[in-house]
């Protein structure tokens, strides 16, 4: 992934590595750039205030953790999912796959790709899971997701194996409630990686990964913008 800091000052970039790999920077101008080979992360990486970045670490021999680092290479354990999202009958692999930042809520939405979608807050509390909000649990979305966005109002979440068909991956959108909004129609399949995105516009941006497509979507699920 390669995204902005939240000061519009730099371009962060990890790998989508199992192992892992350092974070980089470089900064709007392109004249400097920085490695960071103490920072072992992988997937994702996102924006959370100022030059503060959070990152899905992969540096720990326990299940992946979220890391905020800044420009000096500072890095701060936030959250540590071990035991945490890898409970779930049957219990599987724990693997972090996506870390946003909601600045409404000021929490973390870390999504374990074979289990669960949780809510941190900065200080590392488990505020709620995806898996005890919506009925049948995470097999109801097909126990495997990757990308995510937590809305004012819902989040929205990028499942892998929509049914349990590896076939089919679609973008759902559900309320905090855990009620299912809309399943958007699913045009394509993605067994790994894969994201969502609402736009400022209304839109949402589906992102079918491994099928090389992108759709933008509108509010009647038509699409408007193919890559």
């Amino acid at each position: 992934r390669a995204i902005m800091s939240e000061d519009a000052e730099n371009i962060w970039m990890v790998v989508p590595n199992n192992g892992g790999g350092p974070l980089q920077r470089v900064t709007m101008d392109t004249l400097q750039t920085q490695t960071y080979s103490n920072a072992r992360g992988s997937h994702d990486i996102t924006p959370v205030s100022g030059a503060t970045m959070a990152y899905l670490d992969y540096g720990e021999s326990d299940c992946n953790s979220i890391f905020e680092i800044n420009n000096a290479g500072t890095t701060k354990e936030v959250f540590e999912s071990t035991g945490v999202t890898s409970t779930i009958p049957p219990s599987s692999p724990c693997h972090g796959g996506s870390v946003r930042y909601s600045l409404t809520q000021d929490v973390y939405v870390f999504s374990d790709v074979y289990n669960d979608v949780v809510v941190v807050g900065r200080d590392g509390s488990v505020k709620w899971k995806l898996s005890e909000k919506v009925s049948g649990g995470n097999a109801s979305w097909g126990a495997r997701q990757h990308g995510t966005q937590l809305l004012d109002d819902g989040l929205l979440i990028f499942a892998n194996r929509a049914g349990g068909d590896v076939n089919h991956a679609e973008a759902l959108e559900y309320d905090l409630d855990g009620n299912l909004v809309r399943a958007f129609t699913s045009r394509s399949g993605a067994d790994y990686l894969g994201d969502v995105q609402r736009l400022p516009s209304g839109n949402t941006l589906i992102d079918y990964s491994m099928a090389d497509l992108i759709q933008e979507v509108d509010a009647n699920d038509e699409v408007v913008l193919e890559i």
